[in-house]
């Protein structure tokens, strides 16, 4: 069985050199030290070129301790850094750095890492973009004298048609729930990131002109969810002295039969609406479907009341 501290070595060594393809990157190097002249271990080298002319050494230690490093550990690789001929040193620690490690390491040029292979970000204000969710939620509403129209049932709103097109009510909604779920409105200045309510409306035309227009509409409400920290999956290293990462990052899973999931926080429409910068995630906005949906679930519903509609079902975060 291989031991931890060598997995973890041979790890940064695969992502260094999957990092920079052109650069040479030897695992496990036995090399000449620069006082004595005897061959000595180094856990990673790297041979490269700066900006692709200047010849570049680097010598990397990997640390699979079960502590943070401190100074005394800085001040070590400090030692072994100046026996060799690496014009730059990189330590990798599986515990982090505490905080006068850092410190020293950033006086002395030493560059302090830690590599991340599928885990939740710990550090979230240097290399964690928050997730965000909305699902959409429909109720459908009469707005005008639909009673007049001899109309008892959704059903039956959604067969007439809409005014000034050929199309059924079925059909303009969809069309327009369509270009609202993926062309969110947005305010002047610097508005919301996630999308916010809307009230789409349609009119109803009698083509003979005996009945009065009437109007219907669908209130367009969202259910907003935040990603939970712990949810979250980085694979990449993040250099601390510069604030610096390289990886990737995955967001929450949507649960697709039972959603959010159980990476996700419920939040409310006013801290929906504050929210600027994010990435959004969105579920259950394939218009034609919805209306497909609200048809077969909901269409039998007197006009009187309301008609309601949530995507299989999602926790409503109220």
């Amino acid at each position: 069985m291989t031991a931890p501290w060598r997995l973890f070595e041979q790890a940064v060594a695969s992502f260094l050199k999957a990092l920079d393809p052109s650069a040479t990157v030897i695992w496990n190097a036995h090399v000449p030290d620069h006082h004595h002249g005897r061959r000595r271990q180094r856990d990673v080298l790297i041979r490269t070129k700066a900006c692709g002319h200047f010849a570049l050494e680097i010598l990397v230690s990997c640390k699979r301790y079960e502590r943070a490093l401190h100074t005394t550990d800085i001040e070590h690789f400090h030692g072994e850094l100046s026996s060799s001929t690496a014009q730059m040193g990189v330590i990798y620690s599986h515990s982090g750095f505490n905080a006068l490690a850092l410190d020293k390491a950033k006086a002395l040029g030493i560059k302090c890492c830690r590599l991340y292979n599928d885990q939740p970000p710990d550090i979230p204000d240097a290399i964690f973009l928050p997730a965000y969710l909305a699902i959409p939620t429909l109720q459908l509403v009469a707005l005008g004298p639909v009673c007049e129209w001899g109309i008892e049932t959704w059903e039956d709103v959604f067969s007439q048609r809409a005014s000034e097109t050929e199309e059924s009510v079925a059909e303009r909604w969809s069309q327009m729930l369509e270009k609202a779920m993926r062309h969110p409105e947005r305010s002047t200045g610097s508005p919301p990131l996630l999308p916010q309510p809307r009230l789409l409306r349609t009119e109803l035309v009698d083509p003979t002109g005996r009945r009065p227009a009437a109007m219907v509409g669908v209130q367009l409400r969202w259910l907003y969810y935040s990603g939970k920290q712990t949810a979250y999956r980085v694979n990449g290293s993040y250099e601390l002295t510069s604030r610096h990462f390289a990886g990737s990052q995955f967001g929450p899973v949507i649960d697709t039969v039972n959603p959010p999931g159980p990476g996700w926080d419920p939040i409310s429409p006013e801290d929906a609406a504050r929210v600027r910068t994010g990435m959004v995630c969105s579920f259950g906005n394939d218009a034609a479907a919805i209306c497909q949906s609200l048809l077969e679930s909901r269409g039998s519903t007197p006009v009187v009341g309301t008609a309601e509609y949530l995507p299989r079902q999602p926790v409503d975060p109220s």
